[in-house]
């Protein structure tokens, strides 16, 4: 049986607000993070799933955080999460690649 939580994040910056959607696939065992709200990446990020660490399946309504293996609880989730969203707002806000961003949050802040 699936399992869906949905959760509100504060980004660590303060300047935007995420809306996440953690869904528990039993059969695959792990967590998928959507992102229910709609985010302003501005027109050259808006495609670059890539950059922005985001994918999407056909037939779906929203896109879901690109993530590297599985979650198997929903705190890694939660962690996943935050990191994502925190690296996603320091991104737009300054310009700087996401994957540098998440390098140096994962090293400072031990998500």
């Amino acid at each position: 049986m699936e399992q869906f939580i949905r959760m509100w994040y504060l980004s660590c910056d303060g300047r935007m607000r995420f809306d996440f959607l953690f869904c528990y696939y039993p059969d695959l065992g792990t967590w998928r993070i959507y992102i229910i709200n709609h985010i302003r990446y501005g027109l050259r990020l808006r495609r670059d799933f890539h950059a922005t660490h985001r994918l999407h399946d056909a037939g779906e309504d929203y896109d879901y955080i690109c993530w590297g293996g599985t979650i198997s609880t929903f705190e890694q989730a939660q962690a996943v999460a935050s990191l994502w969203a925190d690296s996603t707002s320091i991104m737009l806000n300054t310009g700087r690649p996401f994957d540098e961003i998440c390098r140096e949050l994962q090293d400072k802040e031990g998500y």
